[in-house]
């Protein structure tokens, strides 16, 4: 009994000590948590990173370099971010490499250099780094008139969308259906498209939504999706509410009922959409509204070239900051 609780009381002891720190030894985490730490908490920990970074060690020298770049701790100073990412770059630490694309594709501190963006989201694409990949298959994808840029692009997208990136995944089907002569969605595309939607990516949704939707033998098909906007209505996305509100007003993918569907587009509308605070105005003008028919412009709207193009845009997620 004696043994037990020693080998609890160690157990214990080192939950306490690890889990502050967590953050500062993954790799993939963003530097949200550190925003929420006591500024002396933040002084020490430079103070750390500092005495650390004097041995060439990587990982401080890059945390370092996240510190400045936020301006944690310490006045914000691009510039010098950029000294100690590159540093940490020389030795082979691929975030620090993201760092310094996001740098140069960005422009932060400085004017934004393409060149050196892709270069460097390559090296910590090459060694793994998702995030890196998903902003190399962006750049790459926007060259529409290189096809060897376009099918490389390809490539990176599958690889960060391997790695569970579900931006990646989204940006797959779409380069996939971009590239497919006949301009639709392929299997493949589908399959990351549900991998996506499983993570409540309402893109992905609103694009298997439209894909099913004119399809009267995949009810069940186009039912899933609807219970997963929902699930997504409900955490709040205002985009959700108003796809859900039309949904259940033309009674597709869900029951026909008016009732609930003006529900949840005025939810959308408090929201701030643009689109269903037109709707609600107009449905309080007319008091009818060819809910259908608003389906199938959006829908054909969504599938248009010009929308396509604007879905590959690398501003589709928040950067991360490791």
């Amino acid at each position: 009994m004696h043994n037990l609780t020693t080998a609890l009381r160690i157990f214990f002891f080192l939950i306490f000590c690890i889990s502050p720190l967590a953050f500062e030894t993954n790799k993939t985490a963003t530097f949200e948590n550190a925003e929420q730490l006591d500024p002396s908490r933040i002084k020490k920990l430079i103070t750390k990173y500092k005495s650390t970074a004097s041995e060439n060690e990587p990982q401080a020298l890059n945390n370092l370099g996240t510190l400045y770049l936020k301006g944690l701790g310490v006045r914000k100073n691009e510039k010098q971010a950029k000294e100690y990412f590159l540093l940490a770059a020389k030795l082979g630490f691929s975030p620090a490499m993201y760092h310094l694309g996001l740098i140069f594709h960005k422009g932060l501190g400085l004017s934004a250099d393409p060149a050196q963006a892709e270069y460097w989201f390559r090296k910590a694409a090459t060694l793994g780094d998702a995030d890196a990949q998903f902003f190399l298959a962006t750049i790459l994808a926007s060259k529409v008139d290189d096809e060897i840029k376009i099918l490389e692009s390809l490539e990176w997208f599958q690889l960060a969308a391997q790695n569970g990136l579900v931006t990646a995944q989204y940006n797959l089907a779409i380069t996939r259906k971009r590239v497919n002569p006949s301009q639709v969605f392929d299997k493949t595309s589908i399959y990351w498209l549900n991998a996506a939607a499983e993570k409540l990516h309402f893109e992905s949704l609103k694009a298997l939504y439209f894909f099913h939707y004119p399809d009267r033998n995949k009810n069940d098909s186009l039912s899933n999706v609807v219970s997963k906007l929902k699930r997504l209505a409900e955490l709040g996305d205002e985009r959700a509410q108003y796809l859900l509100g039309l949904s259940y007003y033309a009674g597709k993918g869900i029951y026909l009922d008016e009732q609930e569907g003006l529900f949840w587009i005025k939810q959308a509308a408090l929201g701030g959409l643009l689109e269903a605070k037109e709707y609600q105005r107009l449905f309080s003008i007319s008091k009818k509204l060819p809910q259908s028919n608003t389906i199938e412009y959006l829908r054909s709207n969504y599938f248009s070239r010009e929308t396509d193009n604007l879905k590959l845009k690398s501003n589709q997620i928040q950067a991360k900051i490791k």
